[in-house]
């Protein structure tokens, strides 16, 4: 229209409109727009309006009723039947017709109902709970019932809490306050939420109840991440105001704060009830105290006994108090015991067969008393000097990294890229430049590690850090969460630069010799950058290599061909600059999800139920392991709450009363000769159907037959609830403790949905390569892919690497993300079979896509968009940040598609290397946040017979196949509310059998099966050497030499060997021991290196003995205090025998490891330094 009224002031020869014909227009315009006034104001007028009408009941199924055809709703109140009269109120709000306030008519209908039109608005009202009934609960004043399954919250309430109710009332002009009928219930909140510093008074460990501060109430679902309380611990919690019998406020959730105080009270006690130190008038040698450098070597030792008394001694025994200990007594004792006349001596000749740091309590006993002396070996494995000081190299790499950013290089040589960048990509990602103001503000403070100054800075310039996390700062939140762990990123990867370095030519490359390469975090990784110098010319021009290999010593870089034609040997100084590009994708993942995903999915607070995707049969299962069977109950077609339109048939055929064995290997070959589409499919192994199970291309009702015949109740719960996908699209939750067969379980995810659902295309989602080929590995394995249907992305790194494993090869892949078209097809083949730089006309077109969460990113570039991908699902998803979930998870179609999260919230999180972002939440997964928010937290009132959470959103898993019961007990009970079912057996399973065949180097115990939970005590000393920050413990080395020196004597071979211990400096001095007595190497690593893996036995090593720096563990985020996950991670890594070794006071300090101690204790599993049981009650 305006470029029609236009053209009358710039005239074209199609112009035939006079200036009568403009004005006629824009009249017509302005009518038109106070036309649209009006329909904006009548439908806001109706959007707030209420109607009392009456009705007929024309449609009744289950829950859910129609009144004359028109107004649908769903009621569980009252029992409705077709043709009944009711009287009703409806509403309109959010576009939509509501109803409320049904009531049943008598017959005659003589009762009259006002029509008049009224409105609604929204209000607050405090309200109590007094009654809860599943997921029912009775509010008073109001006398009415609100179903939680229905409204948004954020938590759980329970009997006695107040909440405030964000309600729809119909404005009432007659009353006072204009309060009239309660439409609908929008919201719940607690009252008066309050964090608050307090001291635990009271705690019963069988009721799961407690107080704080005589004031706070709070039962065991409250606890945070295995944290068992004692009384007098100081804690934080976040409080709501709840009457529960004399206490006015709730505790929501609480966590530790440290206190060594209890510890420190019994530290320096020496004397004990059993044994006497000393007795007036008999002399013994003073406690034994020796250093060694040699092991495999006996050394001998005299205690002498002098009787300064009138009278006779004899004495009746002495031993050494740990039997299983390398001392032992070479004096030989008659029945009767050594008489020791006055004034004489006696000598008591010991040895020790040192190969290790060991010490023992000596008991002389008399006839009357005992006296008790301490002896201790100090093995000294070191071959360098070494200190007890903090290693300080924080502010050298600070003010190193303040003169890299400051310094210009107005001559740069480019390099020779990895792979080249292609001039035309369909979508380019943008660059997300680190904010020059947070880098200063970081290298102003002198450190990367949190302090009050700092943050207090930090939050006056991001306030978004500390705010409660919204849709509206979420981008901004994680934007600068990313761009701090950047920052430690540019500042740490200064460890790497190089005054004088000198390259070694090699083929086409030169190379880099760098120490300890392959244990330096943060790594250097293929596409890093190297910026070489001439170290003696100011004038000098720089250049610019890139790295294409890494080595365990070297890295492998490609300058300019100049650089490498005259380079003669000279010393150039080095500089790394680490690659950006996982950060950018990263960054351009968060934004995507606020635009593609919103609230629904970033921050649920409501499930929004919807029809099952899937109409489908199955044939009934039970839960075997539980006393009474439970069956899942036949549900009909509009059972809204768990299985939709589902139905079951009787399959007498089948057996599943037996509980199938889940070993390592979780699902077996079958024949990779069969086509994914063939209807005759047969399986080699009875573990899998024999029904046929093609793919349907009609809509035609399926019967759900399992690929994995040997799936538990839970697994296939979760398969089912996945299917039916009622939640939709809120991802659904595969809660697997470790060792409970969540990867069976996705794998039989992923087969169902390509089965049952023929147009589906997944894009499956790991953090790291090694879950991504797992995953990739057993559909391979299934038998039910070919090459066609499934591919496996990787980064071209991974196969310059040579990492991709032989069996992926012909289904792996790299992508070229340059715009179709662009430029001539570039897709070649390696000799090994891997394709490379395959475009997005072939990469996306697969049924199944697997890659890491950050390879993934590179679909992004190639153009594809939200809704490509029908479903995501995430492996490993406890273990991914929330920005690196939300690379796979930006491709989700909320109003088509479905996520599937599988993980562990309770083990490893994410790595993150900086302190501060890791405080202000890029620590926690965005499966955690999800877990432990309204709807997907815990309800055991509401959902108790499903482990507390609701079907439609979780399903956790809880039979474990990898450990023995009584290894299981403590992580079970810590970490999982005592609810997983370990299937192996204590007696005659391989595991037990290996157990008995080394009791005899395990601690006595009056039953007759052998510990297989123990902890060690050492009191050793924990070192660094001046050239790094790490730590190691000798003592504790020589420890662990000693349990691998009996093992392999006993015949257990290294490969069932696992030894885990969170120091870089002790893992070689582990290694030292081993490889100078020229034993085989078992396993040896972090934490992070053994999650997802399991041994027969594992030993751990604590190093720490200083209680005082445990806090700089806490600050580098490394060390097993105060890190319940690592924790847990570490203490269910074994099948058959774990061996803690530590110093029990100071790892007491902290409240997990003071449960390991105190459960050791309470089985008689505990050995080595004498403890006393006070400190752990």
């Amino acid at each position: 229209m305006f470029r029609t009224v236009l053209s009358y002031f710039w005239k074209d020869n199609s112009s035939e409109f006079s200036v009568d014909n403009a004005y006629k227009l824009l009249e017509k315009s302005c009518e038109n727009d106070v036309k649209k006034e009006d329909d904006i104001c009548e439908e806001t007028e109706q959007e707030y309006s209420t109607y009392h009408k009456t009705g007929v009941v024309t449609s009744a199924k289950k829950n859910t009723f129609i009144i004359d055809n028109t107004y649908r709703f769903e009621c569980d109140v009252i029992n409705l039947k077709v043709g009944m009269k009711v009287s009703f109120v409806a509403y309109f709000a959010e576009g939509k017709t509501h109803v409320s306030h049904v009531k049943v008519l008598d017959d005659d209908w003589n009762l009259e109902v006002d029509e008049e039109n009224r409105s609604w608005c929204t209000r607050s009202l405090i309200t109590k709970v007094v009654k809860r009934e599943n997921r029912k609960i009775h509010i008073s004043p109001g006398d009415f019932i609100i179903n939680l399954n229905k409204v948004h919250s954020e938590f759980v309430p329970i009997v006695g809490d107040w909440i405030d109710l964000q309600v729809k009332v119909e404005v009432e002009w007659q009353v006072a306050d204009l309060f009239g009928k309660i439409l609908e219930v929008e919201a719940i909140r607690p009252l008066r939420p309050r964090v608050l510093q307090g001291v635990i008074k009271k705690w019963d460990q069988n009721k799961g109840m407690g107080v704080i501060d005589n004031k706070i109430f709070f039962n065991s679902e409250s606890l945070v991440g295995g944290y068992t309380p004692l009384v007098n611990d100081k804690v934080i919690t976040e409080a709501i105001e709840s009457e529960q019998g004399m206490y006015i406020w709730r505790s929501l959730k609480i966590i530790p704060q440290t206190n060594k105080q209890h510890v420190n009270d019994f530290f320096y006690k020496l004397c004990d009830s059993e044994y006497e130190t000393d007795v007036e008038g008999v002399n013994i040698s003073d406690d034994i105290y020796l250093n060694v450098s040699e092991n495999n070597k006996t050394y001998n030792f005299v205690f002498e006994i002098t009787n300064n008394t009138k009278d006779l001694l004899i004495l009746l025994n002495a031993y050494f108090s740990n039997k299983s200990s390398p001392f032992k007594i070479s004096t030989t004792f008659n029945e009767k015991g050594l008489e020791i006349s006055a004034g004489q001596s006696l000598k008591i000749e010991c040895e020790c067969f040192v190969v290790c740091t060991a010490s023992n309590l000596i008991l002389f006993d008399f006839e009357k008393f005992k006296i008790g002396r301490q002896v201790t070996i100090n093995y000294e494995t070191n071959k360098q000097p070494y200190d007890k000081a903090k290693h300080v190299h924080g502010n050298n790499l600070l003010l190193q990294a303040r003169m890299f950013t400051n310094r210009k290089s107005k001559d740069l040589i480019p390099g020779q890229k990895v792979v080249q960048t292609p001039r035309f990509i369909s979508a380019r990602l943008p660059e997300y430049p680190v904010p020059e103001k947070l880098f200063n503000i970081i290298l102003k403070h002198n450190s990367f590690n949190d302090n009050p100054q700092l943050s207090q800075e930090l939050t006056s310039t991001k306030p978004c850090l500390t705010a409660s996390l919204t849709l509206s700062i979420y981008e901004d939140k994680f934007h600068t969460l990313l761009h701090l762990e950047e920052i430690y990123n540019l500042i740490a990867i200064r460890t790497y630069d190089q005054d004088a370095a000198c390259f070694i030519r090699n083929g086409e490359y030169l190379m880099l010799e760098i120490e300890n390469l392959s244990e330096r975090r943060p790594s250097i990784i293929v596409g890093d950058r190297i910026i070489a110098k001439d170290s003696y010319k100011n004038d000098a021009v720089s250049y610019e290599g890139y790295v294409h290999k890494v080595g365990a010593k070297h890295i492998y870089i490609k300058f300019a061909p100049m650089f490498h034609d005259s380079y003669g040997g000279e010393d150039y100084s080095v500089k790394v600059v680490s690659s950006r590009t996982t950060f950018r994708r990263l960054h351009q993942a968060v934004g995507l999800v606020v635009r593609n995903l919103g609230s629904t999915i970033l921050l649920p607070t409501k499930v929004v139920e919807k029809a099952p995707q899937l109409n489908f049969t199955y044939d009934e299962y039970y839960n075997i392991l539980h006393t009474t069977h439970k069956k899942l109950k036949n549900r009909s077609l509009s059972d809204a709450t768990n299985c939709g339109s589902l139905e079951r048939k009787k399959d007498n055929k089948e057996d599943e009363n037996t509980i199938p064995n889940q070993g390592s290997k979780l699902l077996l070959n079958i024949n990779t000769e069969d086509n994914f589409h063939n209807e005759n499919k047969k399986w080699r192994n009875n573990n899998y159907s024999t029904t046929k199970t093609p793919i349907s291309t009609n809509n035609r009702r399926f019967k759900l037959e399992w690929y994995d015949k040997s799936l538990n109740y839970y697994q296939k719960e979760a398969v089912r609830n996945v299917l039916v996908g009622t939640a939709r699209p809120l991802p659904y939750v595969i809660f697997g403790p470790p060792g409970t067969g969540k990867t069976v379980t996705l794998i039989e995810i992923i087969l169902q949905i390509l089965r049952m659902i023929p147009h589906s295309r997944l894009l499956v989602a790991a953090p790291s390569n090694s879950a991504a080929d797992l995953l990739a590995t057993r559909l391979v394995d299934s038998g039910v892919l070919k090459p066609g249907d499934l591919v496996r992305l990787v980064a071209f790194k991974y196969v310059l690497e040579n990492s991709v494993p032989p069996k992926l090869v012909p289904y792996s892949a790299t992508i070229d993300y340059s715009k179709e078209g662009s430029r001539e097809c570039s897709i070649n083949m390696r000799d090994d079979g891997i394709v490379l730089g395959c475009n997005s006309a072939v990469i996306g077109r697969h049924r199944v896509t697997v890659g890491t969460c950050s390879t993934l990113g590179s679909l992004f570039s190639s153009g594809f968009s939200k809704g490509h991908f029908t479903h995501i699902i995430v492996d490993e998803a406890g273990q991914a940040s929330e920005p690196d979930i939300m690379i796979p998870l930006a491709f989700l179609d909320i109003h088509s598609g479905q996520a599937i999260l599988a993980g562990d919230h309770m083990q490893l999180g994410p790595v993150i290397l900086s302190n501060i972002a890791q405080s202000h939440g890029l620590g926690e997964s965005y499966l955690e946040r999800l877990i432990n928010r309204f709807p997907y937290s815990r309800d055991i009132t509401g959902f108790p017979d499903s482990n507390g959470y609701d079907p439609r959103l979780v399903t956790k898993l809880i039979y474990n196949y990898r450990s023995l019961p009584d290894l299981l007990k403590l992580s079970n009970r810590l970490f999982y509310n005592d609810e997983l079912k370990s299937t192996i057996l204590s007696k005659d399973s391989e595991e037990a059998q290996l157990l008995n065949k080394i009791k005899e180097i395990l601690p006595e115990r009056q039953s007759d099966v052998p510990p297989c939970f123990i902890f060690h005590g050492v009191l050793g000393e924990n070192y660094q050497t001046a050239d790094s920050p790490s730590w190691f413990n000798p003592n504790e080395a020589s420890q662990i030499f000693y349990y691998i020196n009996e093992l392999y004597r006993l015949g257990i071979s290294a490969d069932n060997i696992g030894i885990i211990t969170p120091y870089i400096k002790q893992v070689r001095q582990i290694r030292s021991l081993l490889d100078d007595a020229e034993f085989e190497r078992p396993k040896i690593g972090s934490v992070e290196e053994f999650q997802g893996r399991e041994f027969p036995i594992i030993i751990l090593s604590l190093v720490r003995s200083n209680e005082n720096l445990v806090s700089n563990d806490l600050k580098y985020g490394i060390g097993f205090l105060s890190n319940p996950k690592r924790m847990n991670v570490a203490l269910t890594r074994a099948q058959a025998l774990i061996i803690v070794i530590g110093n029990p006071y100071t790892v007491a300090t902290d409240y997990y490891w003071r449960e390991v101690i105190k459960f050791c204790i309470q089985n008689d599993s505990y050995t080595g330094c004498k403890v006393y049981p006070e400190l752990f009650e």
